[in-house]
C-alpha cells in the first residue's frame, strides 16, 4: 500500500513493512513507491499480508471492543477518584445514571 501521510493512514501503515507513506504533495515519492511495488510483486504481496494482519489486530470488531472497554474502565476509574459524587459509589456500583 502507498498512501499520503495524513489522517488515519499512519495508524494502519508501518513504513517499509506494511506499506509506504509519502508526504502530502510529494508526487515523485508517491510515484517512486508505487513503481517499486509494481516492479517487485512479491514484496507488494508480503507487505499486503503484513498489512492485513496489522489491520485485523488493530481495527477488527474485537479489537475495537477491547479498546472501547479499556477506555471506559479508565474513565470510570477517574470518576471514582475525582468525582464529587464518589460517595454515590457503593461497593463499586454507581447509582447515578450518567456515570
Amino acid at each position: 500500500m502507498v498512501a499520503t501521510n495524513v489522517g488515519g493512514a499512519r495508524e494502519a501503515i508501518i513504513e517499509g513493512e506494511t506499506g509506504y507513506l509519502a508526504p502530502p504533495g510529494d508526487y515523485e515519492m508517491m510515484a517512486a513507491r508505487i513503481t517499486e511495488l509494481l516492479r517487485n510483486p512479491e514484496r507488494a504481496r508480503s507487505m499486503g499480508r503484513r498489512g492485513r494482519h496489522v489491520v485485523e489486530q488493530k481495527f477488527s470488531p474485537a479489537a475495537q471492543l477491547a479498546q472501547t472497554e479499556q477506555l471506559y474502565d479508565r474513565l470510570l476509574a477517574l470518576v471514582k477518584v475525582r468525582s464529587p459524587f464518589a460517595s454515590s459509589l457503593v461497593g463499586g456500583q454507581c447509582f447515578l445514571p450518567w456515570v
